[in-house]
């Protein structure tokens, strides 16, 4: 597995224990909350707790069925039998490592291989979310397909993003804007009553699993906010 970003197990570490404040200095009294991005090292630090060190190992093989199954899903809507849905979604998994054991120093097959792989939390997590979003998205080409349980669902994925990358949050609601609106106009079935419903459910979700990443900012450490890059720090402020 990689282990690039070691940083991320300190934090798995502490929402194992339910710190959200690590204190490391005994002179220090009172500590806010560090503003971890909760919902991408989440099933590490559950599966930690049921299973001890062997939940990464756990964690792993499920994210691993689950991109397989995503991706695969997504390739057979798209028009790719089962076949050369596996076989593409094999090549996007393995690509990274066929590069780096070749020793291939190509660029553009490089950041091919970063669609996928096993480092935590991103994109083992990360990308997940994202492979969620376009699979559910792809299988809706009616407006009347914008369900219930479908709009609830990208809601809440829209969310996990904002909890874990949030640059796939911008992504995915551009895509998703555009998409949406583009099949109404196709099928002539434009109605304000239907988009406000729609995007009200999708909204009640989406604030409803925000609500920890949320608490988590409002106690957050100012201090730390400006070090992650979530508060602008200029020459005033400083």
């Amino acid at each position: 597995n990689n282990v690039d970003d070691w940083q991320y197990y300190t934090l798995i570490y502490n929402l194992y224990n339910l710190n959200f404040s690590p204190i490391y200095d005994p002179t220090i009294e009172y500590s806010k909350f560090l503003s971890f991005p909760i919902y991408s090292i989440l099933y590490h630090a559950l599966f930690l707790k049921i299973f001890d060190i062997y939940g990464f190992i756990i964690v792993s093989f499920l994210t691993i069925f689950i991109f397989f199954y995503l991706l695969i899903t997504f390739f057979q809507s798209v028009g790719f039998n089962i076949f050369y849905s596996a076989l593409i979604t094999t090549t996007i998994f393995c690509l990274a490592n066929f590069v780096n054991y070749f020793d291939l120093n190509i660029e553009y097959l490089n950041a091919i291989g970063e669609l996928y792989g096993l480092r935590i939390p991103r994109p083992s997590i990360t990308h997940l979310y994202f492979f969620l979003f376009l699979t559910l998205l792809i299988s809706i080409t009616k407006p009347d397909q914008f369900n219930f349980k479908k709009l609830a669902i990208i809601g809440a994925t829209f969310a996990l993003m904002w909890g874990s990358f949030y640059y796939y949050l911008a992504i995915s609601t551009l895509i998703f804007l555009i998409y949406y609106f583009y099949i109404l106009v196709e099928t002539n079935k434009f109605k304000i009553s239907t988009i406000i419903k729609n995007f009200t459910i999708l909204g009640i979700f989406f604030i409803f699993f925000s609500v920890p990443l949320i608490f988590i900012l409002v106690k957050s450490e100012p201090d730390y906010l400006v070090r992650v890059g979530l508060v602008n720090l200029d020459l005033n402020k400083k």
